[in-house]
């Protein structure tokens, strides 16, 4: 099995995404007094979505997410948003939270988001997995580094971003 590791916040949105729906989230905001948790699915650029289903559908990678969206919405509902925006690919599982976890804490400190996927991959093993990938726009990856596609924040993925991840998951 390939797996893709998926942050959100700067992969599947932007910075420049943001500016351009914020004038409808901010008079959504206001009519309904405040940020609704249905809101996050106007976060999420249906381009951004594209290129991962791209992604997914050249490699036939399954995806885990990592991003911090795993603690706010279960799988279900992620996938859910996802496939709202166009998704095409199936979500099998997201990282554990070392900072809010204790009795991981208590095992493994305070680590990185590197160290929460290898805690996956090596809770994991009955999935065979061959190859995976991490798009993220930070590098807190440690000793993963070099499956990181690394995207800007303010750019979100881009077509440059699932050749290598494509790259590194065949």
């Amino acid at each position: 099995m390939r797996v893709l590791f998926l942050d959100f916040d700067g992969v599947l949105n932007s910075e420049r995404y943001m500016e351009k729906i914020q004038l409808e989230l901010e008079k959504r905001h206001t009519q309904e007094r405040g940020f609704q948790k249905r809101d996050y699915r106007d976060m999420i650029d249906p381009d951004a979505v594209a290129r991962v289903s791209t992604i997914l559908e050249r490699t036939d990678a399954k995806v885990c997410v990592s991003s911090t969206w795993r603690k706010l919405f279960t799988i279900p509902e992620l996938q859910t948003m996802l496939r709202e925006k166009g998704f095409r690919g199936q979500l099998i599982g997201r990282t554990p939270d070392f900072w809010r976890t204790p009795e991981l804490q208590a095992n493994h400190g305070r680590r990185c988001r590197g160290h929460e996927i290898q805690y996956w991959l090596d809770r994991h093993k009955r999935y065979e997995i061959d190859r995976f990938a991490i798009l993220d726009d930070d590098n807190d990856m440690a000793h993963l580094a070099s499956r990181l596609v690394q995207t800007d924040a303010l750019y979100g993925l881009q077509d440059e971003h699932v050749e290598r991840a494509v790259s590194m998951l065949t």
